[in-house]
């Protein structure tokens, strides 16, 4: 009897971390969804005949309240779309790369349409779950290209550097031929912005676009979500230190 009760209490147990488990994960899915959502509902508004301004600002964040800001970024159509499917787009997002980059509040979503074009999506971390930036595949944010601002702003991405010389070259072109402005030492925090297909990124000392340095190839630099937590957790101080 004494053991028949240890196995009932021991089945008691187990079900409770299972279905705690069990429900720790549909909290975290639920949570990814309602981004996922976000993204996908924009792009079905892209391509929505009758989609109306209202049904964009449910998900997309307009300070400005331009009531025309849906039949601009559909002019805007294949630099957000890469002239795919809606059906193509929906697996993108799918498979689309989740960052917050080491800050406090916003979630970064990778939605790569093709090889050669990746649309970011600066969105809000928690609920209500909205998009506030979107930034092109050469990193300029739509906003700006929207307005033709000749200086555009840039999608600043952190990682950091790894090379087994122990240091990368600068260089003040996208291309290998080009002059060396000065090197940095592996495991340097950087920031860096997208630059199409291209495989030479620009490169910041700081997350402000005033701290240009010039350009690296991208293989040399370790992405934030690929980083080891210590080196995540060392850059989060950094980031949140204000």
């Amino acid at each position: 009897m004494h053991t028949k009760h240890i196995l009932i209490m021991a089945a008691l147990v187990w079900c409770f971390f299972t279905l705690g488990a069990c429900s720790q994960r549909q909290e975290q899915q639920t949570h990814f969804t309602a981004h996922e959502m976000a993204l996908l509902h924009f792009y079905e508004l892209l391509f929505s005949s009758d989609a109306t301004y209202s049904n964009l600002a449910s998900v997309y964040w307009d300070p400005e309240k331009d009531t025309g800001l849906l039949r601009k970024l559909k002019l805007m159509k294949p630099a957000l779309t890469a002239d795919t499917t809606l059906v193509a787009i929906q697996t993108a997002v799918r498979n689309a790369t989740w960052t917050d980059q080491g800050l406090q509040f916003g979630l970064y979503a990778a939605v790569q349409l093709t090889s050669q074009q990746t649309v970011y999506f600066e969105m809000t971390k928690d609920t209500p779950t909205y998009i506030e930036y979107i930034w092109l595949s050469d990193g300029t944010l739509l906003h700006d290209r929207l307005k033709n601002k000749s200086n555009p702003r840039y999608l600043l991405l952190v990682g950091c550097i790894v090379d087994s010389d122990g240091f990368v070259n600068i260089r003040n072109a996208p291309e290998k031929s080009a002059k060396v402005n000065g090197t940095m030492p592996a495991g340097t925090v950087v920031y860096y912005s997208p630059n199409g297909q291209l495989p030479w990124v620009k490169v910041y000392k700081k997350d402000a676009q005033e701290g240009f340095l010039g350009y690296v190839h991208l293989s040399r630099i370790m992405p934030f979500e690929r980083l080891k937590p210590k080196q995540q957790a060392e850059i989060r101080l950094i980031r949140n230190r204000d």
